[in-house]
């Protein structure tokens, strides 16, 4: 009767459904097959907080040699992010990704 406007979802979902396909491919290509992937997406400025995230899964390692972080991103403090990553020994345990297009296949290799 007109008191409710339906508003659709921006997001195309269907872009988003799990496709095992792309999670294997996504995996294999950083290598990650067998990890316990833990993933971050955004810009890397002070409000997203990565430097604070670095120090939690410094903490994850310490419990998980199995376990990666995937940084999706870049920006002002990708220095001071990788600085950081150095200054705890996560070399190999972190993925810089840079910038990506294809945010929707990385979110499918949980």
């Amino acid at each position: 009767d007109g008191k409710v406007n339906i508003i659709n979802n921006a997001i195309p979902l269907d872009k988003y459904t799990f496709s095992e396909q792309i999670r294997y491919s996504i995996r294999k290509e950083y290598g990650i097959e067998n990890k316990f992937v833990i993933g971050n997406i955004g810009r890397f400025f002070a409000e997203k907080n990565h430097l604070f995230l670095i120090d939690i899964f410094a903490e994850v390692i310490k419990k998980n040699q199995n376990a990666v972080l995937m940084l999706v991103g870049d920006g002002e403090l990708r220095a001071k992010i990788e600085e950081k990553i150095d200054k705890l020994g996560l070399q190999k345990y972190v993925i810089l990704t840079g910038v990506k297009s294809n945010v929707n296949e990385l979110l499918a290799k949980t």
